[in-house]
């Protein structure tokens, strides 16, 4: 180039017809404002620093979502059951004032074993609220 510098980011074409790519004419001495086209290879470096970046935040949303200090951690204790317990009765007993429903599916969680039919004697898995 015989000691010229080379102004980067101008075309051969631009820089010998005095305009850009999209044919506009260029102000004596600017640059023309060649567009910039990805190769195949940082199309996929590009995708997959999207979806590392997507990755990481979702990570780090769904661990904030398990970290919140404001869940009340349920805990859980055992009852005897006596002569004539039903799990209506006991989730009840459990949880008055509430509808007893929701209780009852949680006994029968905490308790597989224990096919409806309870037995005087019998343990079963209680859920008590954290205090």
């Amino acid at each position: 180039m015989n000691g010229m510098a080379r102004v980067v980011g101008v075309s051969e074409s631009a820089r010998a017809t005095g305009q850009d790519h999209r044919g506009a004419t260029l102000p004596a001495g600017a640059p023309a404002r060649v567009p910039v086209h990805l190769t195949r290879r940082g199309r996929v470096v590009v995708t997959v620093l999207l979806v590392g970046l997507i990755l990481a935040l979702s990570v780090g949303v769904g661990a904030a979502v398990q970290a919140r200090p404001d869940q009340a951690v349920p805990t859980v204790t055992t009852m005897t059951v006596r002569p004539g317990d039903t799990l209506w009765g006991i989730a009840s007993r459990v949880s008055p004032g509430v509808d007893p429903r929701g209780m009852v599916l949680e006994l029968r969680r905490l308790n597989p074993s224990s096919s409806g039919q309870l037995q005087a004697g019998q343990v079963l898995v209680v859920p008590t609220a954290a205090g």
